[in-house]
């Protein structure tokens, strides 16, 4: 579990990147708002997944920044710092949960804690959202705007390859997209191996 100290050098971290991107003052905003919520957010609610702590959220949300920004220089892919610090860092900004209350709330049932590990659990009193819908939804009520690539990074897959409008859209996927999936994959193997 981090410390204080870390955390502070965490959001430190984090709001410099943050502060590169320009969308007018809607991160400001949001970051205002959100701040103390986001930095405490954990990244997943068991404890054999990374990120099960106070700052997980946010030290997930710099490693595959990093990540997409490593793969995007190393291959010549194209893509824009802008885009893929707004990709990489607020991808799974919907873990905070809505305006008003935290998507995770910690698990009060010890039996649960002790044998699954799950040291957080969902809060059963939001609206049925996935992560990137609720992503999105706060992006937009920021007045974040996003470009049509960005938003299907964030967005990621919406139907099953074999449904019909999947065989009439185009083939090729965005590249945020695959450098957000590629650095995420990464990621898992990477702390799978530790």
């Amino acid at each position: 579990m981090m410390n204080e100290r870390e955390l502070t050098d965490l959001w430190t971290s984090y709001t410099k990147l943050i502060d590169k991107i320009d969308r007018g003052g809607g991160l400001t905003r949001m970051m205002e708002d959100l701040g103390e919520r986001l930095l405490m957010c954990p990244a997943e609610p068991r404890n054999d997944s990374p990120g099960c702590e106070p700052g997980g959220l946010i030290q997930q949300a710099i490693t595959v920044a990093k990540g997409m920004k490593k793969l995007n220089d190393g291959f010549s892919m194209g893509a824009s710092t802008e885009s893929i610090l707004l990709v990489g860092l607020l991808h799974e900004l919907g873990k905070v949960g809505n305006l008003e209350e935290p998507y995770f709330v910690p698990e009060e049932e010890s039996w649960r804690r002790e044998k699954l590990g799950a040291f957080y659990k969902p809060n059963e009193g939001m609206s049925r959202m996935t992560i990137p819908e609720r992503s999105l939804y706060l992006l937009q009520h920021y007045g974040v705007n996003l470009t049509e690539e960005e938003f299907m990074a964030i967005r990621g897959p919406s139907r099953p390859p074999d449904w019909v409008e999947s065989r009439l859209a185009p083939t090729a996927e965005p590249t945020l997209t695959i450098l957000l999936r590629s650095a995420r994959d990464i990621l898992v193997r990477k702390v799978g191996t530790e």
